[in-house]
């Protein structure tokens, strides 16, 4: 096909000048395409290079238990950024009522364990002395985990250090006394052991729920309840407990006050998931008294003077 003298055409090719028009056009698109690629490229080796971080190179300088808090946290924050919304919240509407009306017992719990963070308990190791029954640590202002739950069963009249004792030595095989080298009662200690108090706690309070995996289950962890929890590498028995408090975080999961094995100090700043739940008890004191009146019938328990 031939063209005409004015249409761009000359025989059966592309008049130069009209080449030189389009040539611009092309290397312009080329252009454009360009900076599409390198950004591209730029994001994925940025999301290689901060997957090969977290996943690859950090577990080998970091305590593994250390890594697997962080990694959770750092995939918690990546869905946040891209969803705008926090891992597992739900919508206002979605929550159940919680918490109901509480019993006298349970304020008394509630009131005992803030007063605790209050007067800012410290860690403390080793064996301690303590005076039988209705003994405490010398320094109050000293404690674990398990002196939290013995103080505040205490406002509600339950001495786990008697109520244990008696337990043990009437009935050992519920306790596992296989854990220590001197299986003899001992009255100081016997009632601050974890395996000990959770033991006891199976036996005479009332278990509930230690599944966290929806809002209605959440809901079954009432302030005042107790919760244990396994350590980080797991275990057969707890690592530390702590008491549920009346608040619950904008996922509908309630905080707790406990003092943690890897912290200093007694806090209120921790949810109930924060750790695997392996023991949730409620405590009724005068139910919990009357199961262990009918397993120890006589009980010699001396009243509070």
């Amino acid at each position: 096909m031939s063209g005409s003298a004015g249409d761009g055409w000359t025989g059966s090719r592309l008049d130069p000048r009209v080449m030189d028009s389009y040539i611009p056009i092309v290397r312009a698109r080329r252009r454009k395409r360009r900076p599409i690629f390198f950004v591209l490229l730029l994001l994925v080796s940025f999301g290689g290079v901060v997957f090969l971080w977290v996943d690859v190179f950090t577990p080998l300088f970091e305590d593994p238990d250390r890594w697997v808090e962080k990694n959770r946290e750092f995939r918690h924050a990546v869905i946040e950024v891209v969803t705008g919304r926090a891992l597992g919240t739900p919508a206002l509407n979605e929550f159940p009522d919680w918490p109901g009306r509480l019993s006298d017992s349970q304020i008394k719990l509630l009131a005992c364990a803030q007063g605790q963070v209050a007067l800012g308990v410290k860690a403390t190791g080793g064996y301690h002395s303590i005076t039988y029954p209705w003994g405490d640590l010398a320094n109050k202002r000293l404690g674990t985990s398990p002196d939290l739950i013995i103080r505040c069963l205490r406002d509600v009249g339950l001495d786990l250090q008697q109520l244990i004792h008696i337990d043990r030595v009437r009935h050992p095989s519920r306790y596992p006394l296989q854990n220590w080298a001197n299986r003899r009662p001992d009255k100081s200690i016997d009632h601050r052991r974890l395996p000990n108090m959770y033991e006891f706690f199976k036996q005479f309070a009332t278990q509930h729920t230690t599944m966290t995996d929806s809002l209605a289950k959440l809901a079954r962890f009432e302030p005042g309840d107790l919760v244990f929890w396994l350590a980080q590498k797991g275990g057969e028995y707890p690592a530390f407990v702590g008491i549920v408090t009346d608040r619950r975080d904008s996922a509908g999961v309630p905080h707790v006050i406990t003092l943690a094995r890897d912290e200093k100090w007694m806090s209120d700043n921790h949810n109930v998931t924060d750790w695997q739940v392996m023991g949730h008890f409620h405590v009724e004191p005068d139910a919990l008294l009357e199961r262990f009146l009918e397993e120890n019938p006589g009980a010699p328990l001396q009243p509070k003077t």
